[in-house]
């Protein structure tokens, strides 16, 4: 298991990509790599045991679970 106390760099990373709701988009704007990212998004996406964003041709979005729990 992944301590995500030691990295908060991916959780500030899916942060930058849920601000943007966009991977191209945020690491353009910061100034980082959209591989790093991704990859930064995968591994806090396997260590909770849920997916955070929905992903297609027509962009990325927040999932259902992540709204709701951001709404309170």
């Amino acid at each position: 298991m992944y301590d995500l106390r030691g990295n908060l760099s991916i959780v500030y990373d899916f942060y930058l990509v849920a601000r943007e709701l966009s991977f191209s988009k945020a690491a353009e704007t910061n100034h980082l790599s959209q591989s790093n990212l991704t990859r930064s998004v995968k591994l806090l996406e396997e260590e909770l045991g849920l997916k955070l964003f929905n992903r297609d041709n027509k962009g990325t979005e927040l999932t259902k679970l992540v709204e709701q729990f951001a709404s309170r």
